[in-house]
């Protein structure tokens, strides 16, 4: 039997930067880690109670015409307005921990092995067709149907607001925990005896079963690769695929 774990623990900041450096949804900024997810802070659905009685919303302006079901931006600056001035960083890509686990044992004519693999402190975020229905040539997902209604105020995605802005900004409300432990592999075989093997004329006749990409156990967005990089969502997640086999030697 055969055991090997490897863990790293990377902690980062930027201690030196002429500016800020912007690309797509993350940022390198002095004094945070490299390549930090940078949007709107998201504070759950706008309701009812946020208009007056003149249907009027009570806070900072969001975007386009919004109603009660939409994304609600915390206004950072406080100027009454969201808009980019309200970005911050509000969460990190690169993982804090990453580990693999590899198991291998022997007994008798079996034989099995597997590989774990994962990460802790990290996020993802998707954006674009992920987030709504036919935006940007994407599709309806079976997820999509949790929408917020007046009967179903505690949805996973806001309303259906078709031509509206507001809910397709990159915020908080997109990201989810990115952390994840995944079979990577597993394999299970059998060595026929020497005294079949010499009857068949044969060195080795192993039987055997692998597997790839088995179980994955993570926190993120249902249909989308958690090990995906960070933006529409938009990666053919990785397949789960079986295999049984012969291998012969004469």
């Amino acid at each position: 039997m055969k055991l090997v774990l490897n863990i790293s623990d990377v902690k980062n900041k930027i201690l030196d930067l002429k500016g800020v450096n912007i690309s797509g949804v993350t940022v390198n900024h002095e004094n945070q880690p490299m390549y930090s997810l940078y949007g709107l802070k998201a504070d759950g659905f706008i309701t009812e109670e946020d208009f007056d009685e003149a249907g009027k919303y009570k806070y900072a302006k969001q975007f386009g015409n919004i109603a009660p079901g939409d994304i609600k931006y915390v206004d950072i600056n406080n100027d009454s307005i969201i808009n980019s001035n309200d970005y911050s960083i509000i969460g990190q890509t690169l993982p804090r921990y990453t580990f693999g686990f590899n198991f291998n044992s022997k007994y008798k004519n079996f034989d099995f092995s597997f590989f774990l693999q994962g990460v802790g402190k990290a996020n993802g975020l998707i954006r674009e067709q992920g987030i709504m229905p036919f935006l940007m040539g994407g599709t309806v997902q079976e997820q999509h149907k949790d929408r917020w209604t007046v009967d179903n105020r505690d949805a996973t995605f806001p309303r259906f607001a078709f031509n509206e802005t507001n809910n397709e900004q990159t915020s908080s409300f997109w990201m989810r925990d990115a952390s994840y432990i995944r079979l990577k592999n597993l394999q299970f075989g059998y060595t026929l005896p020497k005294g079949i093997m010499k009857k068949i004329k044969a060195q080795q006749l192993l039987i055997y079963f692998s597997g790839q990409n088995l179980l994955t156990i993570d926190d993120f967005w249902d249909g989308y690769d958690v090990e995906a990089p960070v933006g529409n969502g938009g990666f053919y997640p990785q397949v789960k695929t079986y295999s049984v086999g012969l291998d012969i030697k004469f």
